[in-house]
């Protein structure tokens, strides 16, 4: 039945090889076939007849990695930002979710189509973010210290860097609000994030009280001055620091250049050279691991 010739498959309607027609692989109960492209699927009792394995991919399997994913990736776009703008700061936040940056506030929304006080380096944002509409499901929160001209300029910080369950030091955050499971409200920020703390207009966040696959997601960005247990816990937090093309994680290298003088610096450029930038097995790479967990100044 699955040979080179030619036959009316019932899957496409069409003529085929029978080696390419789905009817002559998956299984059927009654009416029902799993061969067919709309559903329904079914699963039967195993026997002479029916021997197909059902598998299911529910928004709880799959919606938090791409969230993680997307947030990992507009993280490095502000650090590539950070790093190539002249202000060395972050761009000013899109508080009026129309796009664009607006001086003088700290919370708000990435500002994707234009930031201030210098646009985006070429090619920083990856392509889907703004075709999928991501900038409205990315709260973007900034240190005064990390804007232009230290925050001179804010009128919503109320601090000058922004804490983590009391822990001062961060300069970004980003919030993901995990998916909808159902229709809710979203006329505001507050009805995406579940915590109080988080939702309340100043500089201080909480990480979400639940565990749920569906709980909102916290992102951070350490600032320069913070503390070496801080960056050492951020380096530990993204290690194997390599990624394909020979180049480490941005992430990696900002913490480690922060570490310089702290009494883990060399455990931090030990994860990441070789093996430890890739595989963490070793004798040598776990020693490494325990200096930055146990790191001071």
């Amino acid at each position: 039945m699955r040979s080179d010739v030619a036959g009316f498959c019932a899957s496409t309607g069409a003529i085929v090889a029978r080696s390419r027609c789905a009817a002559n692989y998956l299984d059927s109960v009654g009416a029902v076939s799993n061969a067919s492209a709309a559903g329904p699927y079914i699963v039967g009792t195993a026997g002479q007849t029916f021997n197909d394995k059902v598998a299911t991919i529910v928004a709880s399997d799959l919606m938090p990695l791409i969230e993680r994913r997307v947030a990992l990736e507009l993280r490095k776009a502000l650090l590539a930002y950070h790093a190539s703008s002249p202000c060395k700061c972050y761009p000013w936040p899109d508080s009026a979710m129309d796009g664009g940056s607006d001086t003088g506030v700290n919370r708000g929304r990435i500002p994707h189509l234009s930031a201030l006080p210098d646009p985006w380096p070429a090619g920083a944002l990856p392509p889907y973010f703004s075709a999928n509409n991501w900038n409205r499901l990315v709260y973007y929160a900034v240190a005064k210290t990390a804007l232009q001209d230290a925050g001179k300029g804010c009128t919503t910080c109320t601090d000058s860097n922004l804490a983590i369950d009391g822990a001062a030091g961060y300069e970004l955050v980003l919030i993901t609000p995990g998916y909808a499971g159902a229709g809710r409200p979203s006329m505001s920020w507050n009805d995406y994030v579940d915590d109080a703390e988080n939702r309340d207009a100043n500089d201080a966040f909480v990480t979400p009280a639940s565990t749920s696959a569906d709980r909102d997601q916290l992102y951070t960005v350490l600032g320069a001055a913070s503390a070496c247990a801080q960056h050492a816990r951020a380096l530990v937090q993204n290690v194997p620091c390599g990624v394909p093309g020979g180049t480490l994680r941005p992430e990696c290298q900002s913490a480690t250049a922060a570490l310089t003088g702290c009494t883990c610096a060399p455990a931090a450029a030990t994860v990441l050279k070789a093996p430890c930038a890739h595989m963490l097995e070793s004798a040598a790479c776990q020693i490494a691991l325990a200096s930055l967990q146990a790191c001071s100044p």
